[in-house]
């Protein structure tokens, strides 16, 4: 495989397909990305996405995974995070549809209007498709333009059917967990389990701009966080990119700031885009409040198997900085 054809298989080609989140449905909304509420603490104990329907419904999306590691083990301690909240599991389907041809294929199989105007980054709504219909939310978690498509279980195949039919004329390639994991480690969006757990807060990881600190009514951990916020943090989640196209990291190698062990890799990947391997990883400051611009200079060595590999770190996603193209 070349250095270029696994951002083809999302990218250049059309879609990626894979079934790795699960949810509920209804018309057009808002979508929302939040840490789930922050039990007891300032810290993220699972990474969701909230639908909000009316003023007293909403969806929330969540990997399964995170369910059982996250906030799930938290509900069993305290109890359900809000009062009526339900677990729809296994009812639905996710299948999304990514890169740059998405809306030319979705188009072939629906009615809908999913023009940037009638349809922006962020929202979500039921369309037709094929014989039945789907919540489409328009979002990414690869970098580029695209739908994740919530699926009632019956209609999975037919729909996974009728879009992989109409895919042949736009080039499509189904792609796996792997493809999807470099492609999002290199526009640096968080994997929760590897970048984000519950020993992170908002702050460190660089999430700080998806909390509303005026949140009427408060939140969870919010007087632990503006405490922080206050004191500013003394470590930060840091993108890496490795100078040596040869070189290749997994998680957990030690990261040095000017020499000194300053921190470790939570998650790494080839980036085919970049061509070269980016991961993400903590780097902890001589003390906290210092400034975001120290994170992001020095000289930074990754060590793997035994050697010092130099890299250079970002606090803006290295691939997109701008995030135009999933909104476009």
């Amino acid at each position: 495989m070349s250095d270029r054809s696994l951002r083809g298989t999302a990218r250049s080609s059309s879609l990626a397909f894979g079934s790795l989140r699960a949810t509920c449905a209804a018309s057009f909304v808002l979508v929302v990305w939040s840490g789930w509420l922050i039990y007891r603490s300032s810290f993220v104990v699972a990474g969701t996405r909230y639908f909000s329907l009316f003023d007293d419904a909403m969806i929330s999306m969540v990997y399964a995974k995170n369910f059982v590691e996250g906030f799930g083990l938290n509900w069993a301690r305290f109890g359900p995070p809000v009062e009526g909240f339900t677990s729809p599991l296994w009812t639905f389907a996710m299948i999304p549809v990514m890169g740059p041809n998405a809306r030319r294929l979705l188009r072939s199989v629906t009615d809908a209007d999913l023009s940037a105007a009638a349809f922006p980054f962020g929202t979500s709504r039921e369309i037709d498709l094929g014989c039945g219909f789907v919540r489409a939310t328009r979002i990414t978690y690869v970098g580029e333009l695209g739908w994740e498509l919530l699926i009632p279980a019956d209609l999975a195949v037919h729909v996974y059917d009728t879009i992989a039919e109409a895919g042949q004329e736009h080039g499509l390639r189904p792609a796996g967990y792997h493809a999807l994991d470099s492609l999002r480690m290199e526009k640096a969006y968080r994997s929760w389990g590897h970048d984000i757990s519950a020993g992170d807060t908002p702050l460190e990881a660089g999430l700080g701009f998806a909390v509303t600190w005026d949140k009427p009514g408060g939140f969870t951990g919010r007087d632990a966080l503006l405490g922080q916020k206050e004191a500013g943090v003394g470590r930060r989640l840091v993108q890496f990119a490795l100078r040596d196209p040869d070189a290749f990291a997994y998680h957990d190698e030690p990261v040095y700031r000017d020499g000194a062990l300053a921190g470790r890799v939570s998650s790494a990947a080839y980036g085919h885009t970049l061509g070269r391997t980016v991961a993400l990883g903590y780097v902890t400051a001589p003390e906290p409040g210092t400034p975001p611009s120290w994170y992001a200079a020095g000289d930074y060595e990754i060590e793997i198997a035994g050697q010092r590999v130099p890299a250079d770190a970002s606090l803006r996603p290295l691939y997109d900085p701008k995030s135009e193209r999933p909104r476009g």
